[in-house]
């Protein structure tokens, strides 16, 4: 692999010659290098399997949303590769430290809020994307929060459960019991800009005081209080993040009441992937709301 990568570089323009690719670690749908050339250091990001186009170039067209939006710092994109049997985004690499400042998480707040005040006329995107490995429907053009809650997010993951028996057929009902009461719980705000897979992995505090880059996004115009549940979901961020993050765009009053509602959408997604370890926790998400 580490050939047929050094061949793609090389085509690329402005990249320099390349002298060393080093393997910095994998996850389930990706490998990820470390490539230096005569003129830089990048990130390289590899996706092999039958939808490696797929995901590579959704992840490509989120992080140019989000370049757009002029508001979180993110890794600048160089290139994107494609090739038989495997496509790779090369990226800008981010010389990091272990943990991020009080100071860079207030900053990381702040930027997220202004990120959230990004709207749109409806709910989802043009093109539907992934979260993780997992697909995320996003072209249904809902109006309405609940029902892109619903029919976006929660159904099309019930639905893969059930098919690959991960949760039972009364498991799935107990869930989609809760549905006539989502429009009530949720509240009536503009379809916000969302990274959309938000914990404390998709963030790296740079290096040089250059504070935190978001990385690894599942994009959407959603609903925003998804981003803060999710970040929430392991343990949370410095205090600090949420008190940057209310300076800017303050959370509609009850924000904590709806935390395990949208963290169901997370955890259904950590079950698809990771097994049944997770089945108990999904199933606790809906008991503030039965």
């Amino acid at each position: 692999m580490r050939e047929r990568l050094t061949i793609a570089l090389q085509q690329l323009p402005n990249i320099g010659e390349v002298t060393s690719i080093s393997a910095q670690g994998a996850s389930q749908w990706a490998t990820f290098y470390q490539v230096s050339t005569n003129d830089n250091t990048f990130f390289l990001k590899c996706t092999t399997g039958t939808n490696h186009m797929d995901l590579s170039l959704a992840e490509v067209k989120n992080l140019q949303l989000l370049s757009r939006s002029h508001t979180i710092q993110i890794p600048k994109v160089y290139a994107h590769i494609r090739e038989e049997g495997f496509s790779a985004i090369l990226m800008e690499y981010i010389e990091s430290l272990s943990n991020p400042t009080t100071a860079d998480f207030r900053t990381a707040g702040r930027q997220l809020a202004k990120l959230h005040r990004c709207t749109a006329p409806s709910f989802g995107l043009a093109y539907n994307n992934y979260i993780g490995s997992i697909p995320q429907v996003n072209n249904n053009g809902s109006k309405v929060a609940a029902s892109h809650y619903m029919d976006d997010r929660l159904t099309p993951l019930l639905h893969r459960a059930l098919s690959e028996g991960l949760l039972s057929s009364n498991e799935v009902c107990k869930i989609e019991g809760i549905y006539h009461r989502i429009d009530a719980i949720i509240p009536k705000e503009p379809p916000a800009l969302v990274h959309g897979d938000l914990w404390s992995g998709n963030i790296l505090a740079g290096a040089a005081n250059k504070g935190i880059y978001y990385i690894d996004p599942a994009c959407a115009y959603s609903i925003r209080e998804m981003d803060i549940a999710m970040s929430l979901l392991f343990g949370g961020f410095n205090q600090a993040f949420y008190e940057g993050y209310d300076e800017i765009y303050p959370l509609i009053k009850g924000w904590r009441t709806r935390v395990p509602l949208f963290q169901l959408y997370y955890l259904l997604v950590h079950l698809l992937l990771f097994g049944t370890s997770y089945k108990s926790a999904v199933l606790r998400c809906i008991k503030p709301y039965q």
